[in-house]
Parts: C-alpha cells; sequence; structure tokens
C-alpha cells in the first residue's frame, strides 16, 4: 500500500508520512506509548500496554500504524487487533455471524507525542489503518 502523507491545516501544521511498521520498531512504538502515558494529567485516561504484549501483539494478531517526521521519527502510533473468535471480540455484541467474526478488527491502542497533539494525526493513522484492512 502506498504511504499516505498527512498535511494537516492546524496552525501548527505538520508534514508527517503515515505508514504500517513492523516488529522492528517495536521499541520505538512502546517509547511513544510510554510518552504519552506520562505526559497526561489524568493517568487513569490512558494506560500504556507493556512491551511484551505490543511485542505479542505485532507478532500474532495484529499491526501497527505510524506517523513519522520527514526525518523519520515516530510521533504517533495507532495498534490494530484482529480478535478472531477470542470472547472480547465485539463482534458478538453486535451479532455477527461465526463467519465474519474472523473479520473483525479492534483498535487496541492510540498513542501521540504531546508536542502533536491536536494535529489530526490519530483521523489519519486510522483512515490508513481501515485502507490496510480492506485491502492489505
Amino acid at each position: 500500500m502506498e504511504i499516505l502523507r498527512a498535511e494537516t491545516k492546524s496552525p501548527a501544521a505538520l508534514n508527517v508520512l503515515i505508514q504500517k511498521a513492523g516488529i522492528e520498531e517495536l521499541e520505538n512504538i512502546h517509547q511513544v506509548m510510554t510518552e504519552a502515558a506520562k505526559a497526561l494529567a489524568n493517568h487513569t485516561l490512558y494506560i500504556c500496554d507493556s512491551l511484551a504484549y505490543v511485542k505479542q501483539l505485532l507478532q500474532t494478531s495484529g499491526f501497527a500504524v505510524t506517523a513519522r517526521t520527514q526525518e523519520g521519527q515516530i510521533v504517533a502510533v495507532l495498534l490494530f487487533r484482529y480478535p478472531g473468535q477470542a470472547e472480547d471480540n465485539l463482534g458478538w455484541d453486535i451479532g455477527l455471524l461465526p463467519r465474519q467474526i474472523a473479520q473483525v478488527a479492534h483498535i487496541e491502542s492510540v498513542a501521540v507525542l504531546p508536542e502533536y497533539w491536536g494535529r489530526g494525526l490519530m483521523k489519519q493513522m486510522l483512515i490508513y489503518g481501515e485502507e490496510w484492512i480492506d485491502t492489505g
């Protein structure tokens, strides 16, 4: 899939690359999650997943979409998970048929470095992730 270039129209406009990231980016992905969690005034709003959990997700049941600066720094991450037949698959809650359950993807976590908040990165990563799921 083509890399999406997101150009926001906020006062602090930012040109970033939105793309899928692999396990080789695990440490950088988790660092963004950790820094975003620390920056919140209310630490109950976002609980950072453990490094081990993120590694397991990327290796077995999901993928990451990242926003990167032109210099390559990851500044935001969105984790998707395919829950499969798991009990927590939200498809069960809306009455999907068993054959449809395998097509469900969840947003597992999203984090943006504080200096990039309010620039539309979550939306751009979501659009990219949905397109990747549809065409992947």
